[in-house]
């Protein structure tokens, strides 16, 4: 469901490239209308600082979707799941602070982590900082994710036993009292549609820590 991963990025330059280039991203329309999510996504071919990652995780053979995702201060996002049980890469590239995830009730920091998101229900949960990370949303099964990253040496699996101790033995798969939010289309549904009206965030507003 989650595990740490052994795995530093140059998060200036990330931060610097999405920077560069937040404006070809969306908001995500909430229900009722909540402006506090910012997305860029990349289609192939992705932008060569996008791409060094993508083959040094050993992702490259993966259906893999990159993007980076700004969380405001202050907001949460709701129980869901991520559509297409999707597998979830999560690389923080603030300096001084911490992200975490929820997942089913249970609070994990990470700095760099993979995440069974489509299968396990989850929220990331209101704090007073800014969030910037940079997710890959894979769309293969968890154990091909896994031994991916684990043939490149890639899984802490110091870190990840001490809040994680059947890591090794997980399987993807959904509970019943997770089954209703897929029946739903609880994500497409209600938590994260693109805004088509191309809003823009507006870069003043944002001042990193």
């Amino acid at each position: 469901v989650f595990c740490h991963l052994n795995y530093q990025v140059n998060k200036k330059q990330l931060r610097d490239h999405f920077w560069s280039g937040y404006e070809k991203g969306r908001w995500h329309r909430f229900v009722p209308p909540q402006m506090i999510w910012w997305k860029w996504t990349f289609d192939p071919p992705f932008d060569p600082i996008i791409q060094d990652i993508v083959d040094d995780m050993g992702l490259s053979g993966l259906n893999v979707k990159p993007r980076y995702s700004y969380q405001f201060p202050n907001s949460r996002l709701a129980e869901h799941l991520d559509f297409d049980g999707l597998i979830g890469i999560n690389l923080n590239i603030m300096e001084d602070t911490t992200p975490d995830i929820h997942l089913r009730g249970v609070c994990f920091p990470y700095e760099a982590a993979v995440v069974d998101v489509g299968h396990v229900v989850h929220t990331v949960e209101s704090v007073s900082y800014e969030r910037l990370i940079l997710k890959f949303a894979i769309r293969d099964p968890y154990s091909k994710v896994y031994d991916a990253l684990d043939s490149k040496g890639l899984i802490d699996k110091e870190e990840t036993r001490k809040c994680n101790p059947d890591f090794e033995t997980y399987v993807s798969e959904n509970t019943p009292t997770e089954d209703k939010y897929r029946k739903n289309k609880y994500l497409r549904n209600q938590l994260l549609q693109y805004d088509r009206q191309g809003n823009s965030l507006n870069k003043s507003e944002i001042k990193f820590r």
